[in-house]
């Protein structure tokens, strides 16, 4: 197997290798492992900690036998599976974590807004990543008194924790309690991530006992678009052949992260990057931050002092579930239920809702779009000078369930390129599921190779879909 990167510092050109032969697979993988270790066995756990929504997947290798899952059995969720759960805390007046996740029916009065005295606290990712950060004080939401985003990070890291342990325990049992200390850990971060943002995440996941030490080995920090690249080479999704480029828009809550990669050998089949990744904080939170500025200028024409928290949270919650999803830019007017019993025309309420025109949710939604479609034509020009075919555009993320973003995509791309434009159905899982799968490939193939940048995902058959 050649390697395309003896230098682990130098970033730009990660291999994602997968075998087109699973037995001859099994085979390179058998007499290479048994080499290192007879019976070495692997707990690999992925998570994609997002600034909305996280999920958390994992693979235990052992005897030459992968199980692979993803975790859908959450606090608060009674028997509904779920693939992700909501990256949100809430905190008492004493700085107790009295809810988090889908588990907030401590935090939560009979209206669905917070109990007196308890704080919601959300988009914390976001302040993780501007850590070091001078200007990092002034971004909302603000965070519990007397607690960094440090803390913030490692009270939901603990709480994720919980689940892990409580999930493996429950589904591996004896071998568990063995690899308990060996677990390695393979989170998601953004494409443009400081060392700032590195070293504070990995603080939080130590201070939640994520981590034994903040020892290097415990913890692999992976660019989301190539954990999503590498899902989509090992589903064999699609057919791509040597020479094609695939370009990755995973457009997330808080970024938007862009790589383009190149197929440079079909068997064993290998991607390699093939521009430089780029990527910026034009996520789907922008659009809420955009909403809730026009939705306070509104709000500020009632003049009733301190009354519209709920009006607020209430159209907040309507936008996020609803409007930001189907707004498809067709001239439709927006009413919201914020069951006000009076009429405020300056406020545009009426009859009980609160209307909002296409006009206005456009221009929540305009200089996002915009910045997105400046990064995917600055890609897609750089693919275009280094001479690369461009097979698909792959558009995924939890932010490209918006219609119009999508449809926005297509349109502006340039013209032979629309047809290239795709959105698998599967994208929300596809991040954490490679996650491990670039786990399996780094820790079972090639743990005695140190600092191995390329992916090689020749590993056995899976025993558990």
């Amino acid at each position: 197997m050649d390697i395309n990167n003896h230098h682990h510092h130098h970033h730009h050109h990660h291999g994602v290798y997968s075998s087109l032969h699973p037995t001859q697979a099994v085979h390179s993988l058998a007499s290479e492992v048994n080499d290192a270790n007879q019976n070495r066995a692997h707990l690999i756990v992925g998570i994609d900690f997002g600034t909305v929504f996280s999920s958390v997947a994992f693979a235990f290798v052992a005897n030459n036998e992968v199980r692979e899952d993803i975790i859908t059995e959450w606090p608060g969720t009674g028997t509904l599976p779920k693939q992700e759960i909501p990256t949100v805390l809430y905190y008492d007046g004493h700085q107790n974590v009295v809810g988090w996740g889908l588990d907030i029916v401590d935090a939560i009065g009979s209206i669905g807004y917070p109990k007196a005295g308890v704080q919601k606290v959300e988009w914390f990712k976001q302040r993780l990543m501007l850590s070091g950060n001078a200007d990092n004080d002034h971004i909302e939401p603000y965070l519990p008194h007397g607690k960094s985003e440090i803390d913030v990070a490692a009270d939901y890291f603990c709480k994720i924790r919980q689940v892990i342990h409580t999930h493996l325990q429950k589904t591996l049992g004896e071998a568990f309690r063995r690899e308990e200390k060996n677990i390695h850990y393979y989170l998601t971060v953004p494409v443009v991530c400081s060392d700032a943002a590195k070293a504070a995440t990995r603080a939080a996941a130590t201070q939640a006992g994520l981590l034994s030490s903040e020892n290097e080995t415990q913890l692999t920090f992976i660019e989301g678009p190539k954990a999503t690249a590498m899902y989509y080479v090992k589903t064999g999704l699609f057919n791509w052949k040597l020479a094609d480029a695939i370009l990755i828009v995973d457009c997330g809550g808080g970024t938007v992260d862009l790589v383009a990669y190149e197929v440079t050998r079909e068997n064993p089949f290998a991607l390699t990057e093939c521009t430089t990744g780029s990527g910026d904080s034009c996520g789907s939170i922008a659009l809420s931050r955009n909403f809730a500025k026009m939705l306070r200028a509104k709000i500020r024409r009632l003049s009733w002092g301190d009354r519209p928290g709920r009006l607020f949270a209430k159209c907040i919650s309507d936008f996020e579930n609803r409007i930001k999803s189907d707004f498809h830019n067709n001239g439709q007017k927006w009413s919201i239920d914020v069951g006000v019993e009076a009429d405020y025309p300056e406020a545009d309420i009426q009859d009980g809702y609160m209307s909002f025109t296409n006009e206005e949710i456009l221009q929540c939604f305009e200089p996002v779009v915009n910045r997105i479609l400046e990064l995917v034509h600055n890609q897609i020009n750089a693919i275009q000078a280094h001479g690369h075919q461009l097979q698909n555009v792959l558009i995924v993320g939890g932010f490209s369930a918006s219609e119009y973003l999508f449809r926005e995509i297509k349109l502006r791309i340039p013209s032979q390129f629309q047809s290239k434009v795709v959105r698998p159905m599967d994208s929300a899982s596809a991040i954490v599921k490679g996650a491990v799968m670039v786990g399996i490939a780094e820790r079972v193939v090639t743990h005695r190779i140190a600092h191995r940048h390329n992916l090689s995902s020749d590993y056995p058959p899976s025993s558990h879909q």
